[in-house]
């Protein structure tokens, strides 16, 4: 570290999720299958997501930015949300820093290209496991955000849902407020 800044951005936190049914039926139903499935997608997602990487390049006074394809990251599975409730999800942590091979060195990772498509590389990951979720013989029905796992009720869902729940009440009094 050249600087020892307070303010400093080590790491940056991408977080990945499957709808609540996939959650509900591998972790408390047991079919660890599901949860290899979210590893999967994990991979194919985060393999986009890198090739979005970019370091910065600085000339001349300004700042520009050069394609690298490549990201430091580890990635952390959850199995439960803040308020407890099942939740697998994959915390990946991609470290500020990435090679640049034309300069032979590593340099700050550039994430505005990441950020600016994470939409897609989220749909990426739903496509993925969707796919592979009907691929273990579930059926699949649609919802707003994406799918949930037929069969499961939204009621199970709703109860399992305690963060989501307090996020909604929060955002509601927030605008009443408004």
């Amino acid at each position: 570290v050249r600087k020892r800044v307070k303010d400093r951005r080590v790491f940056h936190d991408f977080v990945v999720a499957p709808p609540k049914s996939v959650s509900l039926l591998g972790l408390l139903a047991g079919d660890a299958r599901l949860s290899e499935a979210h590893a999967a997608s994990c991979t194919a997602a985060m393999a986009q997501l890198e090739q979005l990487a970019a370091c910065r390049v600085r000339r001349g006074g300004r700042v520009e930015e050069r394609r690298t394809g490549e990201i430091v990251a580890a990635g952390f599975q959850h199995d439960a949300s803040r308020s407890l409730d099942p939740q697998l999800h994959t915390h990946f942590v991609v470290f500020n820093a990435s090679w640049d091979a034309v300069e032979g060195r590593w340099k700050s990772l550039e994430t505005w290209r990441m950020f600016e498509h994470l939409g897609f590389v989220t749909e990426v990951y739903r496509a993925e496991l969707a796919r592979r979720v009907q691929d273990l013989g579930y059926r699949l029905r649609p919802t707003k955000g994406g799918f949930e796992i037929a069969g499961v009720s939204e009621a199970l869902i709703q109860r399992f849902s305690k963060r989501r729940q307090a996020i909604l009440a929060e955002a509601s009094r927030l605008e009443e407020e408004l």
